[in-house]
């Protein structure tokens, strides 16, 4: 076949991909004609250039690479996007298809010629790989997580990681069980007495637990016409006139304050052209009224809990991303994480109190451990960064997975412990739960098969309680300090073996499909 019969051939076929698809997955029919004709200028381009290149393997080569490469793209957009900007590789991938795939697939279709001249045994080679590579550049682009070293990884990975299952711990923690309510599940200072509270909330109302004796301490009603909507960026917040909801923000998510009643009680957008990035509610200056910490693209700020703003500080590029309230001699602290550069830290006046340099990590939150207040970073591993730079503390990695939530518990009776949640990769599964003591130890080592995250609830003493949150709600309790709370209750004694907790904490640690239902 002459090159320019497969020119026309191919530029046909390209551009009937490109208009098929782009007029089935647009949304009016103007836009997207004008789209595939951008998507067709390679294919039209290859076929003027076939009357001009000799060879037809060249030019077949250049067009059944353009061809997989368009549709691997194509079906990544149209058929299985990740993500709101999926969209924008349609916009590019002419230009690269244009310099790079044709020439690189000029290029093999030559050597295919070149091998099919050389007998039977040497074009089956050639036609084998040509389609492997075709298949594989499809998948690739398409479903990268089902090309073969995709899969290698995903297995070894979830070999590494392990089924289900308690690791170690089970000889010093035990697990309390709180409430197994499927319900969003919040805890901070809701009613304004001393001590925090457990919040569930479920689509007919709130109940309010008070976290030392599991007791129902209140239940708001929620009619479901006049329910706030409710999403993981939704706060619990107590406001002088009551509870309220509020929304934090995150992406295009609204920053605002509504009733129970579900009447917007106020927002904070200053640009009209872009959200807010995120939006913390706290109470850092212990005055019993709940304030909001809010991030733009070019400020900080914090709020009253009617939504004025007390405080302003030009701070470009900064996200809010974790609260402290005062401890002691240490005072609050707001934190700001900014990609690429680091972190941020403001009093609760407004003034900056010191910066650390992020050097690539993330900012998982602000803890007081083992005995000074430091910024948790973490990529892989997790560090304890004070504001001076020095490194207070590092933990190492769990292979395959990374640290996702944290949460600090200076218990009433026991020690001090810093709870770290890793994830895994969402194609491999997984998470583990491990709690640290002071010394750096592995307390307690726990693998879940389903989300999970900690919660901390102080009493009205002062202490701190330590919960998980998976399929059900339950307190992480040394075992001594179990024994004796329990034991007003008849219930026996933890110090001993594990016994029948073990076999039902194993059995709890098997359950595979349970999730939480909260943000």
């Amino acid at each position: 076949m002459p090159a320019r019969a497969v020119g026309l051939l191919v530029a046909m076929t390209g551009v009937f991909v490109v208009v098929a698809t782009s007029v089935a997955g647009g949304a009016s029919l103007g836009p997207s004609l004008a789209f595939a004709a951008w998507a067709a200028v390679p294919y039209v381009g290859l076929w003027l250039a076939s009357y001009r290149i000799p060879r037809a393997w060249i030019v077949g080569g250049a067009g059944l690479a353009a061809l997989s490469v368009e549709c691997g793209i194509r079906a990544a957009v149209f058929l299985d996007p990740r993500g709101s900007t999926a969209a924008v590789a349609l916009v590019v991938s002419p230009v690269y298809i244009a310099a790079f795939v044709m020439p690189m697939g000029g290029l093999l279709g030559w050597l295919v010629g070149r091998l099919w001249a050389r007998g039977a045994i040497a074009r089956a080679l050639a036609v084998t790989g040509a389609c492997a590579l075709v298949a594989l550049t499809v998948v690739s682009l398409a479903r990268p997580e089902l090309t073969p070293w995709a899969t290698a990884s995903r297995e070894a990975a979830r070999a590494s990681i392990g089924p289900p299952r308690l690791v170690s711990g089970g000889d010093r923690f035990d697990w309390r069980p709180i409430t197994d309510r499927r319900a969003s599940i919040q805890a901070g200072e809701f009613d304004g007495a001393p001590g925090d509270e457990i919040a569930l909330v479920e689509p007919g109302g709130i109940e309010l637990l008070d976290p030392a004796d599991r007791s129902s301490l209140a239940h708001l009603p929620l009619a479901p016409d006049r329910a706030p909507r409710w999403s993981w960026s939704s706060r619990l917040v107590h406001l002088h006139a009551g509870l309220a909801v509020a929304q934090t923000g995150g992406g295009f998510q609204a920053t605002e304050v509504r009733g129970l009643d579900n009447r917007l009680l106020w927002a904070y957008q200053p640009d009209p052209a872009l959200p807010p990035t995120a939006m913390m509610p706290g109470d850092l200056d212990a005055d019993g009224r709940t304030e909001f910490y809010a991030s733009a693209s070019d400020h900080v700020a914090r709020l009253d809990e009617d939504g004025r703003i007390r405080w302003r500080d030009d701070a470009p590029g900064y996200t809010i991303a974790a609260l402290a309230a005062a401890r002691g001699e240490q005072p609050a602290w707001v934190a700001g994480w900014r990609y690429g550069s680091g972190v941020r830290v403001w009093n609760a006046d407004g003034s900056v109190r010191g910066s650390v340099s992020g050097n690539g990590r993330s900012l998982l939150g602000i803890a007081d451990w083992p005995s000074e207040r430091v910024l948790v970073l973490a990529d892989e591993t997790v560090e304890g960064v004070a504001l001076d730079g020095r490194t207070r503390f590092s933990l190492p990695a769990v292979p395959y997975m990374s640290p996702s939530d944290i949460a600090v518990a200076h218990l009433e009776h026991g020690p001090a412990l810093l709870a770290i949640v890793y994830a895994a990769r969402q194609e491999v599964g997984g998470y583990r739960l491990r709690v640290f003591v002071p010394d750096g130890t592995v307390a307690y080592d726990e693998v879940f098969a389903s989300y999970v995250r900690v919660l901390v609830a102080r009493d009205a003493a002062g202490g701190e309680r330590l919960y998980l949150v998976d399929a059900e709600l339950r307190e992480l309790v040394p075992r001594t300090q179990m024994g004796r709370r329990w034991a007003a209750d008849g219930a026996e004694d933890a110090d001993g073996a594990d016994g029948p907790q073990m076999a039902q904490r194993t059995q709890m640690a098997q359950r595979t499909g349970a999730q939480d239902s909260g943000p």
